[in-house]
This record gives C-alpha cells, sequence and structure tokens, in this order.
C-alpha cells in the first residue's frame, strides 16, 4: 500500500501532465501506421497503461485528450483497428465514457 500511495503521490506531482502523455501515448498506438504489435500485444500494452492511468487524478484530462484524438483517428480514418478502439473504450478507467457507441 505504501508503493502505490508514493506512486500516486509521485506522478501527480505535475497536475495534468501525466494525464496528458498517456492520452498521446495511447493515440502512438492506436493509430494507423503503428505496425509495431499485434492485436494480442496491443491489448496488453492497453492493459499496462490502464494501471497506470489509475494512479492519475487527471482523468478528465486524459478523458479530453482522448476524445479529441479518438475523433481524429476515426473522422480521418487514421484508427489502427475498430477492435482496438472499442477495447480501450470498454477497459473501467473509472469514468463513464460517453463516446463507447462512437466505434
Amino acid at each position: 500500500d505504501l508503493l502505490k500511495e508514493a506512486f500516486e503521490f509521485f506522478i501527480n506531482q505535475r497536475a495534468n501532465k501525466p494525464a496528458e502523455l498517456i492520452a498521446k501515448f495511447v493515440d502512438s498506438k492506436l493509430r494507423a501506421g503503428n505496425k509495431e504489435a499485434t492485436e494480442e500485444e496491443l491489448e496488453r500494452l492497453l492493459d499496462k497503461i490502464m494501471v497506470l492511468f489509475r494512479f492519475s487524478h487527471g482523468k478528465d484530462v486524459f478523458e479530453a485528450f482522448y476524445k479529441k484524438d479518438l475523433a481524429k483517428r476515426l473522422l480521418v480514418g487514421k484508427s489502427a483497428s475498430v477492435d482496438a478502439e472499442k477495447s480501450m473504450l470498454s477497459k473501467k478507467v473509472g469514468f463513464n465514457w460517453s463516446c463507447l457507441s462512437c466505434v
């Protein structure tokens, strides 16, 4: 418990920046052209990202950046995988996703 508390304290030192950076990292992994990982590897990576995300206090900031990036990916056809998008949206990240039906 002490280690988790210390990590949570550490990751939130820069207010909203960690949430923004996590959202941008997710965007880079979900963009078309990111052929580094198989679907299974991408799923494992998203799970790991969500573990990190749960420590962040800037969930609203993450949501704002994620939704903006999701809209861009979908509108310009740059999403690597609809299944990966749905998987990311379905992850339990501590708030309601109002855009689940977007994909």
